[in-house]
């Protein structure tokens, strides 16, 4: 068996995504330390991915093409198979750093957690995602806020098989966010040792550019969905009413100023009572 200070895979889910995925395979491919494998796990009904794996050979890329749908699905099958002690979950729309792979790494080896998370930014260079703490440590049942994101996680193999990703929440579900929130709520309560490194940094795009698009109208309602859930799973009924008080707020704030954010916030709100009440 391979040292798990030295061995780990990238573990890849895909879905309509190519050229994103080629820079992510091209900053892999740059990266100061190599993974033993990349797993993709490929979720198109069409064979579009074919072409770009072939152009990097050098990254041992195991090629999955599965009949499971949605993020944490993939995730959690990506660890079923994975052979290396220690996997990396980016998003096929991020990019990795060169060193980006090294200070996971090594502080898994060094602090001896289950999982270090860093931290994404975006085209300029601020935070995206979520808002980061600003200096590294522990997470704890009352503090972890700013300090853990799915897309920069580095977590030992055997943790998400023992501990899986909730296949009802994520991208490619109804209720289609928070499956970070919900696993990190999940392991803190388990005992396990969570650590944040935001000296790690993944590239990841911005989600949200324009309030007003039928994209970002669709994505704010199925993210606010998970949200909802999750508050619900974990009793969390002050979050989430913070949460309702300000997106009405918000509707209230743009009805007559920003009718394009006015919209935004009604189908967060929708989200938000849909999420809560809808079984998945």
């Amino acid at each position: 068996m391979a040292d798990e200070t030295t061995s780990f895979s990238v573990a890849v889910a895909t879905a309509g995504r190519t050229d994103e995925l080629a820079d992510l395979l091209t900053s892999i491919e740059r990266s100061s330390i190599k993974p033993t494998a990349v797993i993709i796990v490929d979720q198109n009904a069409d064979d579009r991915l074919s072409d770009i794996l072939a152009r990097f050979p050098s990254l041992g890329i195991e090629h999955h093409r599965v009949p499971v749908r949605g993020l944490s699905a993939a995730k959690n099958y990506a660890a079923s198979v994975a052979s290396s002690a220690i996997l990396f979950t980016p998003d096929d729309d991020c990019r990795v750093l060169p060193d980006t792979f090294q200070i996971m790494m090594d502080e898994l080896k060094r602090t001896g957690a289950d999982a270090v998370f860093g931290r994404c930014f975006d085209e300029t260079g601020a935070d995206s995602v979520t808002r980061y703490v600003k200096t590294p440590g522990w997470l704890a049942r009352g503090r972890f806020e700013g300090m853990f994101v799915e897309p920069a996680t580095a977590v030992r193999t055997q943790l998400v098989r023992q501990v899986p990703f909730d296949e009802t929440l994520g991208v490619g579900t109804f209720h289609g966010a928070e499956e970070g929130y919900d696993w990190v709520l999940r392991l803190l309560a388990a005992d396990k040792r969570l650590y944040f490194q935001p000296a790690a940094r993944f590239f990841h795009p911005r989600t949200i550019v324009d309030h007003g698009s039928p994209t970002s109208l669709r994505r704010v309602f199925t993210y606010r969905c998970g949200f909802a859930r999750v508050c619900r799973k974990h009793g969390l009924w002050g979050k989430y009413a913070r949460r309702i008080a300000l997106v009405s707020a918000g509707i209230v704030a743009y009805l007559i100023t920003d009718r394009g954010k006015a919209r935004y916030y009604l189908a967060e709100l929708s989200g938000l009572i849909a999420g809560a009440i809808i079984e998945p």
